[in-house]
């Protein structure tokens, strides 16, 4: 009788564990997603600053008359 209680708990609690485990598992598989997502953005914004900065400064090297030295 008490062999089966025992074993009935213990199933019990591996179960509890197993589903834990899968929360667990599922939180961190959002946060590297998310971080994946915001890495992406951070890049695009920095190359359209990038893009802003330097675009500006080579129209600017192109009308610029060039004297003898």
């Amino acid at each position: 009788m008490r062999h089966g209680v025992l074993a009935k708990k213990r199933r019990k609690l591996r179960v509890q564990q197993l589903t834990s485990h899968r929360r667990f598992l599922a939180f961190h598989g959002l946060v590297l997603a998310s971080t994946a997502v915001v890495g992406v953005m951070v890049d695009v914004a920095i190359q359209l600053v990038f893009l802003f900065h330097f675009g500006r400064d080579a129209h600017a090297a192109e009308i610029a008359p060039q004297k003898a030295a």
